[in-house]
């Protein structure tokens, strides 16, 4: 756009009283406006930036998580919280699955085997279990192998790394 009178000015002041060319180029860069028009273009404006769809893919990744696990919507701090963590790389995919999983609210559902695994495919491959698949781990699971260990044959598959990535997560 054409710069306002008033912001040409104050850059132009800002510049005669000892503001570098490298001052005003950052008060461009890292101006919400040009946050803004780079999330138009799906682009990052500057480094710690997430264009708006990383953002909701990540939302939609930890939200489904909420749906599928515990069977309803996330609170907004924690949807923020964790939604901060897996873009800024503290935290991973595999985090959230354990954080989910591991919990005392999912534990408390007291799931069956079969329930179990039927959370694990939708959940970590956003799908329906296949039959090969859904017998060799139902057989793991009902002969007393623990569910950390279907945990993470899921978490190392490719489909959930392949699920993380395509959202810009870290799988783990």
């Amino acid at each position: 756009r054409q710069p306002d009178a008033a912001g040409l000015q104050g850059w132009l002041d800002a510049m005669n009283t000892g503001a570098s060319r490298e001052d005003v180029l950052n008060g461009f860069i890292y101006a919400t406006e040009f946050a803004e028009l780079c999330d138009e273009y799906d682009i990052k404006a500057y480094e710690g930036h997430f264009p708006k769809s990383q953002i909701e893919a990540v939302e939609a990744f930890f939200t489904r998580f909420y749906h599928l696990c515990l069977v309803r919507d996330p609170d907004a701090a924690g949807l923020q919280g964790w939604t901060d963590n897996l873009l800024n790389q503290i935290q991973t995919g595999a985090d959230v699955a354990n954080g989910f999983i591991y919990s005392q609210e999912f534990i408390n559902k007291n799931t069956t085997n079969d329930e179990y695994l039927t959370i694990l495919y939708k959940a970590f491959f956003n799908r329906d279990p296949d039959q090969a698949g859904w017998d060799l781990w139902l057989a793991e699971l009902n002969s007393g192998r623990d569910r950390g260990y279907v945990l993470n044959g899921f978490l190392e598959s490719p489909e959930f790394i392949k699920l993380c990535e395509d959202r810009g997560i870290i799988p783990f």
